[in-house]
């Protein structure tokens, strides 16, 4: 959070799971706080299975990579976080 509020980024990669604050609290704070980046947010996850995660996700509008992937699976993700740059 103290890197976002001090640049700017293309993109905002966030896994659903870490260690101090998950994919999902990122992102409420992101969108009450810094909706510019909430709007470039790229999720991945390898829990695609649970149903709240799912909804959480639908819910978001941004777009899943999920785990495990390749690099170039961000090639679809990209351009739609670079539009809202």
């Amino acid at each position: 959070l103290t890197r976002l509020k001090a640049s700017k980024y293309d993109a905002v990669i966030v896994d659903m799971r870490m260690p101090d604050l998950s994919g999902e609290q990122l992102f409420e704070r992101l969108r009450s706080d810094d909706p510019v980046h909430a709007e470039r947010v790229i999720f991945t996850t390898g829990d695609l299975v649970n149903e709240q995660m799912r909804r959480f996700l639908d819910g978001t509008g941004r777009p899943c990579v999920p785990k495990p992937f390749e690099f170039a699976s961000f090639d679809q993700a990209l351009p739609a976080a670079r539009r809202r740059a």
